[in-house]
């Protein structure tokens, strides 16, 4: 009988490495690392059983990033890598289907996360690891590709009475493309500004419960999303809706961050004020507290759709958020990468059409009222900016009364306000003048500069009684 012969069929370390890094950003990779930090926080609360929605979910845990034309490290923190964890998981390339679950709510999917990020970024690498039982060091080494070998070497360490629970990860051998960029003047700074501003987007729900992000030495502010909201009945609210099943957690909320334009704002007037901006509307979809799509304003949320205009400057003051929880982290719709809506998933798909129809409401107000002088701003001055937690999390106070639907889940649809009937006998006088023009008028009739509804109203009153007489 002749010996079967065999095809070798095991990848190249060059060609893992290479098709493993291609598809993801530089600024995803380490959002990538920064998500093992969140990881290591999500699993130490779920042991305390503190509510994911409390506004310290994330306090007293930090991370830190330090960037150097050849040094990338961050260091956290939160927990450090548990031993056996380290061995068989955490430097595996892929996630062992037969391994034991997660029991809580992260973000890890396929077991690439870490390791994508490091080689992302350069060629060799030192893991430090701090947990209460031990601490230990994971090499990475500048010829470990070369190497037929496909495991890295641990190292135990004395662990110092000083040390803090967590990790820190150190890459030197700054890949090529990277490394130049880092190294011509003045680019190492226009990049952490980019990746700031990355990260400032990207973990603003995080940051707004407590976590901490430094780049070198710089402490990043969130930017909390907020919706305008009245105690009265017939006020301003957001729509809001919530779902559960087959263990995800779904919470919806649209409305108004602030007023929208009035009459004497042209589109581009509209994008001038200092309470409101495109770059501020839209939708934010957020996977266990990691932003995937962050102010969204086309089909991929509804704009242009089902009945939904597209997005306009007209719309300037929407907003909306829409959260998926879950222990199960491959059930929720997001990319590989983490920075996009799996728009092929059942879950989203649905989801989507309740964002749709919470989506027209405001849009249906802002086209119903626009026109209507500034009468509805008076509603806005009434109200106050409350975060989804203050709105939609446990222990609040604003007695929602929610009502079961069709498709599962509970929603709350606000009772806005109406703009005044017109008469019909009432017309409307629209004409478009310079803004010169318009302020030397308004000096003119009131010594100072007035809305120019206000001036075109003063100036028709007067007209009128030189008129009547």
């Amino acid at each position: 009988m002749s010996e079967k012969i065999m095809a070798d069929v095991n990848p190249t370390k060059g060609f893992f490495i290479n098709m493993l890094t291609r598809d993801i950003e530089l600024n995803d990779a380490i959002l990538d690392l920064l998500d093992n930090c969140l990881d290591g926080v999500v699993r130490i609360r779920a042991k305390q059983e503190k509510n994911r929605d409390s506004k310290d979910f994330y306090s007293g845990f930090f991370a830190k990033i330090t960037i150097a034309k050849e040094l990338f490290v961050i260091e956290d923190n939160c927990g450090g890598i548990p031993l056996d964890i380290a061995k068989d998981k955490a430097f595996r390339m892929g996630r062992d289907e037969t391994a034991p679950r997660e029991e809580s709510a992260t973000v890890g999917i396929y077991g690439i996360g870490m390791k994508r990020a490091i080689f992302k970024i350069g060629r060799s690498a030192i893991v430090k690891s701090v947990t209460s039982d031990n601490s230990f060091t994971v090499t990475i080494p500048k010829d470990w590709e070369d190497q037929a070998e496909w495991k890295f070497p641990i190292e135990m360490v004395n662990r110092d009475v000083t040390d803090i629970n967590g990790t820190r990860i150190e890459i030197k051998d700054i890949n090529e493309a990277i490394g130049k960029r880092w190294s011509e003047e003045g680019h190492l700074e226009s990049y952490i500004s980019e990746l700031i501003a990355h990260i400032k987007k990207s973990y603003s729900l995080i940051i707004e419960r407590g976590f901490k992000v430094e780049v070198n030495g710089q402490t990043i502010e969130g930017e909390p999303v907020s919706f305008v909201w009245s105690d009265d009945d017939k006020g301003i609210k957001p729509y809001v809706y919530r779902y559960e099943k087959d263990g995800v957690f779904v919470r919806v909320a649209v409305g108004f961050y602030a007023p929208p334009p009035t009459v004497d704002e042209s589109d581009s007037m509209a994008e001038k004020s200092p309470r409101r901006a495109s770059a501020d509307a839209g939708w934010t979809v957020i996977c266990n507290d990691r932003v995937v799509l962050y102010n969204n304003k086309d089909h991929l949320t509804g704009w242009g759709e089902n009945g939904v205009p597209r997005y306009h400057t007209q719309f300037i003051g929407i907003r909306g958020i829409v959260e998926f929880i879950s222990k199960e982290p491959e059930k929720l719709p997001m990319t590989t990468t983490k920075r996009g809506v799996d728009l092929a998933s059942p879950l989203y798909a649905l989801i989507k059409k309740k964002m749709c129809e919470g989506l027209k409401i405001f849009t249906n107000f802002t086209n119903d009222w626009k026109g209507t002088a500034n009468a509805d701003t008076e509603y806005f001055k009434k109200s106050q900016n409350k975060t989804i937690d203050e709105i939609m999390g446990e222990g609040t106070n604003t007695d929602i009364q929610y009502h079961r639907t069709g498709e599962g889940g509970e929603q709350a649809k606000p009772s806005l306000p109406k703009p005044p009937k017109k008469g019909a006998d009432t017309v409307w006088i629209r004409y478009a003048v310079k803004e010169s023009e318009c302020k030397e008028v308004s000096n003119y009739l009131f010594e100072e500069e007035k809305l120019p509804s206000e001036v075109g109203l003063e100036c028709f009153k007067r007209v009128l009684a030189d008129a009547l007489e």
